[in-house]
């Protein structure tokens, strides 16, 4: 029961944020134009784009690419294979923290 905006690459997905502010972002590592890093540096650097909660779905498992994701302000970071009932789970979790934020802010 989610709206999902898809993009190609993360430079088409930054574009298309700056246009439809989502709720949350789901991005992999390897993509072509923009990768993982620069796609997640942009957005922490763009004002109205930086407290957007942003995961990561990569096959770069390895412990050092999870902790250079998670460094530079990743919610959570699922690795290739993943259960679809796990990125379930995530998304519902930001979800729920985003709400918990409204509520606490009010």
């Amino acid at each position: 029961d989610y709206q999902v905006i898809k993009a190609e690459n993360g430079h088409d997905g930054y574009d298309k944020a700056i246009e439809s502010f989502p709720d949350l972002v789901i991005c992999d590592m390897m993509m072509p134009r923009m990768n993982g890093i620069d796609t997640i540096t942009a957005f922490r650097n763009h004002e109205s784009l930086k407290y957007i909660p942003f995961v990561f779905l990569s096959a770069m498992s390895e412990l050092s690419d999870i902790r250079k994701g998670m460094n530079l302000g990743a919610e959570d970071y699922l690795t290739k294979p993943f259960q679809p009932k796990e990125l379930l789970a995530v998304i519902e979790l930001q979800f729920e923290k985003n709400k918990e934020k409204r509520r606490t802010q009010y």
